[in-house]
């Protein structure tokens, strides 16, 4: 098996691309995880009632299509 990524070990700290684990990361450390998901943005802005009852009701009906597409295991 070869490694996809470059000739050098990656035991000895070093990646394919010349930096160190140490020199990437050396600013904040996030999860891998957190970074694959989008940021959420909260404004201020003041919707009416009528806005948040569509809102209700899409979520409503987004959540119930996962309910039938994965709920029935």
């Amino acid at each position: 098996e070869t490694e996809p990524h470059g000739d050098k070990p990656h035991g000895d700290g070093y990646r394919a691309n010349g930096h160190s684990g140490s020199e990437v990361w050396s600013e904040t450390q996030t999860d891998p995880a957190e970074a694959r998901r989008p940021r959420l943005t909260f404004t201020d802005t003041v919707h009416s009632a009528e806005y948040y009852m569509q809102e209700a009701k899409r979520l409503k009906h987004k959540a119930d299509a996962l309910m039938d597409k994965f709920g029935k295991a």
